[in-house]
C-alpha cells in the first residue's frame, strides 16, 4: 500500500459527519460549480505517506500502537474556522485546533506507517507541518475566488449544522487507512479501527 494515508473520521452516523457530507457534496459545490469539486468522505489526514508491506491491512492497522485509552478519552478534534489553501487538497478547509492529544496521535501513526521515520524526527514533523483541518472542497479554483465567497461558505456551515441539530458534538471515531496514491474516486478504506473513547466538537 505505497502512499497511503491513514484518515480520522467523525462517527459516520452522527450528525456531525452528516453536516461535514453535506457541505462537501451539496452546499460548497453549489458556490464553485466550475470546475466540479471533486467528492471525498469527511476527515482529518493524521499522515499520508504510509508504506507496508504486510499482506493484511487490516491485521496493520489493528496492530498499530496507538495512545493509551485513557490519552484518546482525552482527544478531542475542534472544528473552528473556515480557511483557504493553494494546494488542491487544501483550496477549503475547516481549522482543527493543534492540542497535545492530537499531536501525540499524529506521531505516532507517522512512526508506525511512514517508512524511516523515527520518533524524534515525526515529533518535529508534527510541530513544523502538521496543520489539522477538515477539507470542504479539493479544486482548481482560484484562490482570490474562494477567498472572495468565504461569508457565504460560512453561511453553508451555518445551514448545514442547522439541518443537523446535534452537530455540535460527536463521540467516538474511526482512523481510516486510504490508498490516496489511486484516483480520489478511489479513496476508499481498506481497513478501518474504531476509537470509541475520542470526542468531536464543533466550535463555529
Amino acid at each position: 500500500m505505497p502512499g497511503s494515508s491513514l484518515w480520522l473520521v467523525p462517527p459516520p452516523h452522527s450528525h456531525l459527519h452528516h453536516a461535514l457530507q453535506d457541505l462537501i457534496t451539496l452546499h460548497i459545490p453549489s458556490l464553485f460549480p466550475s470546475p466540479a469539486p471533486l467528492p471525498f468522505n469527511p476527515h482529518l489526514t493524521l499522515t499520508s505517506e504510509v508504506f507496508s508491506s504486510h499482506p493484511h491491512p487490516q491485521t496493520w492497522l489493528d496492530n498499530l500502537v496507538l495512545p493509551p485509552p485513557e490519552t484518546l478519552a482525552r482527544l478531542t478534534v475542534s472544528i473552528r474556522d473556515a480557511l483557504v489553501g493553494s494546494p488542491l487538497f487544501r483550496k477549503l478547509a475547516m481549522a482543527c485546533s493543534k492540542n497535545r492529544e492530537l499531536c501525540g496521535l499524529v506521531a505516532r501513526c507517522r512512526v508506525a506507517g511512514v517508512e524511516g521515520v523515527e520518533e524524534g524526527e515525526a515529533d518535529e514533523w508534527v510541530i513544523a507541518r502538521f496543520g489539522p483541518h477538515c477539507s470542504l472542497m479539493y479544486s482548481e479554483v482560484p484562490v482570490d475566488e474562494v477567498e472572495a465567497k468565504l461569508h457565504e461558505v460560512g453561511e453553508k456551515v451555518q445551514y448545514a449544522k442547522g439541518r443537523y441539530p446535534d452537530s455540535k458534538a460527536a463521540s467516538g471515531g474511526e482512523i481510516w487507512l486510504v490508498p490516496t496514491y489511486k484516483a480520489i474516486e478511489d479513496w476508499k478504506p481498506i481497513a478501518i479501527r474504531h476509537l470509541p473513547e475520542m470526542k468531536w466538537e464543533w466550535l463555529t
